[in-house]
């Protein structure tokens, strides 16, 4: 019987040094393989803004890495993340089946997989400024309505005090 895969998003302090952060990716990854869980995929995304303000801080590193394991495991590894200071803020979530095999296979690929990861991540992109684009022009359309329906408005208030057509 296989294992689940899961996925665990960690952000650590934008303080924290690079050796640090390693280091604490590293216990993770130990912590899942001494249990006979697998990895598939680990990486720091590196420095980015938070979305909001957490424990102080306005920047984090974040890491990422996708596993599998016994599920009993999982109440483990959260309470490890928890109890670390450096670590501002993590999630494991459960990923759907085949997840880790399909980036093990990508892996496993080299430069062709990557590319094609790189790819679609292009293309999702590109489908999220599309989409934003789209958002923007209804805006503005929304925008010239209203200041369409504003001028008729002061048109017909016009004529009511004039008595006439303008």
């Amino acid at each position: 019987m296989s294992m689940p895969t899961y996925e665990a998003m960690f952000v650590n302090r934008a303080e924290t040094p690079p050796e640090k952060i390693k280091e604490i990716t590293e216990r993770i990854k130990a912590t899942i393989t001494q249990d006979d869980g697998e990895i598939f995929l680990s990486e720091n995304w590196g420095k980015r803004k938070l979305t909001f303000e957490m424990k102080g801080c306005r920047d984090g590193n974040y890491s990422r890495i996708v596993f599998s394991t016994k599920p009993a495991f999982i109440k483990e590894l959260n309470k490890s993340l928890q109890i670390d200071d450096d670590v501002i803020r993590h999630i494991i979530v459960k990923t759907p089946k085949n997840a880790g095999k399909t980036l093990e296979k990508n892996e496993k690929e080299g430069s062709d997989g990557e590319k094609k990861v790189e790819v679609a991540k292009v293309e999702e992109v590109a489908k999220v400024e599309e989409v934003a684009k789209v958002k923007e022009v209804a805006k503005v359309e929304e925008v010239a309505k209203a200041e369409e329906v504003a001028k008729a408005e002061g048109v017909v208030k016009e004529e009511e005090k004039t008595g006439k057509e303008v």
